[in-house]
C-alpha cells in the first residue's frame, strides 16, 4: 500500500504498448469522440501527430481514472497491478513472436502471458469504465422503475419519512414516481465501482481468453489500434436470443487485438491449429475495420490512412449499447 498521494494522470494505454505502433518515430491519433464534434472544432483539429516515443507520455491518459478515493490506496497501486499483468514483459513477448518461424505453434507460456495482458487492456480503459457504469445505471433505473411503479404516491411519501427521515409533500412524491417511471435522471457511481469490477474480471477474462483458439497474424501492412484495443463481438449473422452481440462466451465470438503495427492477435472457438502466420491485405483490413469501428474516443495509426478520415468527418459512436426492457 502507498500513502494517500495520488497520481493525477494515469495511463490506460501504456507507453510500452503504444510505442510498438510508431512508424519512423511518429504516430497519428484520430480524435473521433463526441466531444471533438462540438461547434468550432475543425476536421483537421481532430488529427494529432506524435513525433517521438517520449511524446507518448501525453497519449492514452485519463485524469484520476484509477483513483479509488480510498485511504491508503493510490492510482499508482492500480497502475502497478496492470503493469504486472504483462506490461513489464511486453517487449520480450513481442520480440519472441517476431522471431518465431512462419506457421510455428504458439508456445503455451506466451499464450498465457498474452491472454493476461489482453485481459488487463480490456478492463483498464475509459470505455470499460463507461460500460460498467452504464450497465449499473440501467439496472438501477430498471429496479427503481419496478419498485416505485408498485407504490402509490402516499406510500412513497411514507417511505421517504421512514427510510430517509425526510418529510416530503405529495406533489414531490408524485415527481419522484414520475421521474422513476420516465427514467429521466442520472446515476453517478464512485470510481471504486469501476475499479472493483476491473479487478474482479481481470483473471476471469484472462482465463476465458486462454480457453479460446489463438492465432498471431503478421503483415508488412500496418495495423491500427485504439483506446478500446480488445474488440470482441458475435457477428450479426450469428446473433440471436442465445448469442447476443456482446457475448464473450458464445461459440461464435470473435476477438481482435493489435499487438504492434505489423502484428495482431485473433481469438475464436473454431477447431483449428493455433499458430503464427502471415496474412494478406484483406485480413489486415478486417482487423483495422473492427478495431476502428469499436474504438471509443481515439484511433491510433502508424500512418495517416484514407479509411480513417471517415471518423473525423462525421461522428460515429461506439456501436454497442445495453438496453433493459
Amino acid at each position: 500500500m502507498s500513502d494517500n498521494k495520488q497520481t493525477t494522470r494515469s495511463h490506460y494505454l501504456p507507453k510500452t504498448y503504444l510505442k510498438h505502433f510508431l512508424n519512423e518515430n511518429s504516430l497519428v491519433m484520430y480524435k473521433k469522440g463526441k466531444n471533438f464534434f462540438k461547434e468550432g472544432i475543425t476536421q483537421e483539429q481532430r488529427i494529432h501527430f506524435v513525433f517521438s516515443e517520449e511524446a507518448l507520455v501525453n497519449i492514452g491518459v485519463d485524469n484520476g481514472i484509477y483513483n479509488p478515493n480510498i485511504q491508503n490506496i493510490s492510482s499508482d497501486d492500480l497502475e502497478g497491478i496492470f503493469q504486472e499483468c504483462g506490461e513489464n514483459v511486453y517487449d520480450e513477448l513481442i520480440k519472441s513472436l517476431e522471431l518465431a518461424p512462419e506457421n510455428s505453434s504458439i508456445p503455451d507460456d506466451i499464450k498465457r502471458k498474452l491472454c493476461l495482458f489482453m485481459a488487463a487492456m480490456r478492463v483498464r480503459t475509459p470505455q470499460f469504465k463507461s460500460e460498467i457504469n452504464d450497465i449499473g445505471e440501467k439496472f438501477y433505473k430498471f429496479i427503481a422503475k419496478m419498485h416505485f411503479g408498485n407504490l402509490s404516491v402516499e406510500e412513497i411519501k411514507k417511505a421517504c419519512k421512514n427510510d430517509l427521515k425526510k418529510e416530503v409533500s405529495l406533489n414531490f412524491a408524485k415527481k419522484l414516481k414520475d421521474m422513476a417511471k420516465n427514467q429521466n435522471y442520472k446515476v453517478k457511481f464512485p470510481n471504486a465501482h469501476f475499479i472493483k469490477q476491473a479487478l474482479l474480471l481481470l483473471d476471469k477474462n484472462a482465463d476465458i481468453f486462454y480457453k479460446m483458439r489463438m492465432n498471431v497474424v503478421k503483415s508488412k501492412r500496418f495495423f491500427v489500434t485504439s483506446d478500446n484495443p480488445v474488440v470482441y463481438f458475435v457477428p450479426k449473422e450469428k446473433t440471436n436470443f442465445y448469442n447476443s452481440a456482446r457475448s464473450l462466451m458464445s461459440p461464435y465470438t470473435e476477438l481482435f487485438f493489435p499487438l504492434t503495427k505489423n502484428m495482431s492477435v485473433t481469438l475464436n472457438r473454431k477447431l483449428a491449429e493455433e499458430k503464427i502466420m502471415t496474412v494478406n491485405r484483406d485480413i489486415v483490413d478486417i482487423f483495422n475495420y473492427n478495431i476502428s469501428y469499436n474504438s471509443f474516443d481515439f484511433i491510433f495509426s502508424p500512418i495517416r490512412m484514407n479509411f480513417l478520415e471517415t471518423f473525423i468527418r462525421e461522428f460515429q459512436p461506439y456501436p454497442f449499447e445495453l438496453s433493459i426492457n
